[in-house]
């Protein structure tokens, strides 16, 4: 008889690789690099190419991030920030996560990791889960001028953070050695009154909650300085 446990595991991996493809390919078309009909023709043209893609960055996210996740306790607990944490089935979108984590108190973020078109400048912007995100308004307050905003890389995002698409977190700042990646943070995450913060712990896979000052005191000890910005 066989291990049931591995095959449950087996099938839990497969279907998480095959909601990261559909993802993947969907954000194409919502953040407008794409149109349905080009992506109905990727879908029949290029399916096994990015599945196997899928896989490869599949195996690598999840045999990285048990050790980057215990790194980073570590670091807070160095510290002296504690933390409380919840861990859940890999979440892609707000909109798989929150029910996970819907009777939390305080503030669930979303992360976006960008990048500078034009100085080719690094960004996170780390907001409250229910805030609308306009990249040309954005890039215009921070002085980078309209549309020069965008979604960077996923290599970048790796090379930097340590972190592939679906991970991205604040807390991942503590690989940013060269301090290479701006912050920009929602002010209400500090300003808010919020008991606490929560962000991925270098994976997908859990949501870790910190106090607003133990967020600021994490970025000063990683050497980023938070832009502080209202998204209301």
């Amino acid at each position: 008889m066989g291990d049931t446990s591995t095959n449950h595991e087996t099938q839990f991996s497969i279907d998480w690789v095959c909601s990261f493809v559909r993802l993947r390919l969907r954000s194409y078309v919502n953040t407008g690099l794409w149109n349905e009909s080009r992506l109905r023709k990727c879908m029949l043209r290029w399916s096994v190419p990015i599945c196997l893609n899928s896989v490869y960055f599949f195996f690598k996210l999840t045999m990285a991030t048990p050790d980057l996740r215990t790194e980073l306790v570590k670091y807070l607990e160095s510290l002296n920030i504690q933390t409380v944490c919840v861990d859940h089935p890999p979440v892609f979108t707000v909109e798989e996560m929150m029910p996970h984590l819907q009777d939390l108190s305080g503030a669930v973020t979303k992360n976006l990791f960008l990048k500078d078109k034009k100085k080719k400048g690094l960004w996170l912007v780390s907001v409250r889960h229910d805030r609308p995100v306009n990249l040309n308004d954005l890039a215009k307050k921070l002085g980078l001028g309209s549309g020069n905003l965008r979604f960077a890389e996923e290599a970048a995002m790796l090379e930097k953070l340590k972190v592939g698409q679906g991970c991205a977190t604040a807390l991942a700042l503590f690989c940013d050695k060269d301090q290479s990646v701006k912050v920009v943070l929602d002010s209400d995450l500090v300003n808010g009154g919020h008991e606490r913060v929560y962000f991925h712990p270098m994976t997908n896979a859990g949501s870790m909650g910190l106090k607003p000052e133990d967020l600021l005191k994490f970025l000063k000890e990683t050497g980023h300085e938070p832009v502080l910005q209202s998204f209301d």
